[in-house]
């Protein structure tokens, strides 16, 4: 899945919380549950601790440049909303 599906898949940029990578999975964490797509096989969306939260398996088509990605783009949102 690349990085702009991802990102459509969650509802948009505005609305990535933060992403967690551990080895075998990607989690990332929604303001707003209501606008994720629809999940791939393998995808779950689940409230954890009054947070929603998508978890995928971590493919190796999967790459640490996209997580950067992602990241660059909750950091300039946080800068918008301070």
């Amino acid at each position: 899945m690349s990085f702009e599906e991802i990102v459509s898949l969650v509802g948009g940029q505005a609305n990535i919380k933060r992403v967690l990578a551990p080895e075998s999975q990607v989690v990332i964490s929604v303001h707003d549950h209501s606008l994720v797509g629809e999940l791939p096989n393998g995808a779950e969306l689940i409230e954890v601790l009054g947070e929603w939260q998508l978890s995928m398996p971590r493919t190796s088509t999967f790459l640490d440049k996209q997580l950067g990605e992602i990241g660059k783009v909750i950091a300039s949102q946080q800068r918008l909303d301070a």
